[in-house]
């Protein structure tokens, strides 16, 4: 899905299990981004977002691997690239943002010296790091450099993992739910932030997030993925004005709004299948009220005008939204 001809970053039926158990917890993921794009993969916990993010710069945790498919980066396979290869394009030209910064910066070092080590890094020098300390929204850096990471805010820390991610002027950031651990107020200084940065740099960006509204902002094109699969892709506002997979729908459905004059939210029944449950079929099958016994067997990918769902019956849904 989501295919481009020209794109920076191509990744094709990806796959990656836990060896141990022989789990598949990313089961044939096909992403396309291009240079300066916007993306956002959205789904409940457990879909597989993060591990393809992690999959992208080669840090799966240990016992996790590739077990399947390509991740191509400007025509180059680097899927299985050396450790050495994968340390030249970090920070450089892929960088990656986390979702607790407390946890991702190390508590005994200084700013100062966390910045630097990431600074030599990718060649950027001192002058470099106080620049981007002030484009990150610090009125005075030279102060930040001398403190450690439990002596500033959530959100400050957040912001200097993202000067930190952007020292090396990277062609591609990985946002893996950058304002989890932040206040609401918070939240959105941050990803006007990341937001910003991006549009000014030309810098592209996959974003994780399970807030729509959020991707609705900031996303040129959005995936969905349910357990371990993209269901639905293509360009964000249609996909979130016009959803053609039941999955989507119901995520748009059990989301809050200010325009709702329900005093409730409409809950997705049932639970997310574990991997170890997984079939062929649609695995949204038994909480989809559109489900028939054609769900037991691999859907079909139906493509439309910039957007794609996995589903036998879009048409259904397509039917639904017209009369009501």
């Amino acid at each position: 899905m989501m295919n481009e001809s020209a794109s920076m970053l191509s990744i094709r039926d990806l796959s990656v299990k836990a060896s141990k158990r022989d789990l598949t917890l990313v089961d044939g993921v096909s992403l396309e981004i291009g240079a300066g794009e916007r993306v956002a993969l959205v789904g409940e916990s457990g879909s597989g977002k993060s591990l393809t993010c992690m999959s992208i710069i080669r840090l799966l945790a240990k016992g996790l691997e590739i077990s399947g498919g390509s991740i191509s980066w400007q025509g180059e396979d680097i899927s299985h690239a050396s450790s050495g290869r994968m340390r030249q394009l970090r920070g450089r030209e892929i960088s990656m943002i986390y979702q607790e910064p407390l946890t991702s910066l190390n508590p005994v070092l200084s700013i100062g010296r966390q910045l630097a080590e990431a600074a030599t890094h990718v060649h950027a020098t001192r002058a470099d790091v106080l620049t981007m300390l002030d484009r990150v929204g610090f009125e005075h850096p030279e102060r930040v450099l001398r403190q450690r990471p439990h002596e500033l805010s959530g959100g400050m820390r957040q912001r200097i993992m993202i000067a930190m991610a952007l020292l090396g002027k990277p062609r591609l950031l990985l946002a893996d739910e950058p304002t989890t651990a932040l206040d609401v107020t918070v939240q959105d200084q941050v990803l006007k932030l990341i937001y910003d940065i991006t549009v000014e740099t030309g810098t592209a960006l996959l974003l994780v997030s399970h807030d729509l509204g959020v991707v609705r902002r900031i996303a040129d094109k959005v995936a969905v993925m349910y357990t371990g699969r993209i269901v639905e892709s293509g360009r964000t506002e249609n996909v979130l004005s016009d959803p053609r997979h039941p999955y989507t729908d119901a995520l748009l459905r059990s989301a809050p709004s200010l325009e709702s004059k329900s005093d409730r939210l409409v809950a997705i029944p049932g639970r997310v299948p574990t991997p170890s449950e997984w079939t062929d079929g649609c695995r949204f099958a038994q909480r989809c009220e559109y489900a028939t016994d054609l769900c037991l067997t691999k859907p079909p990918v139906v493509e439309f005008d910039d957007q794609a769902a996995e589903c036998w019956h879009t048409d259904r849904l397509v039917a639904m939204e017209g009369a009501s």
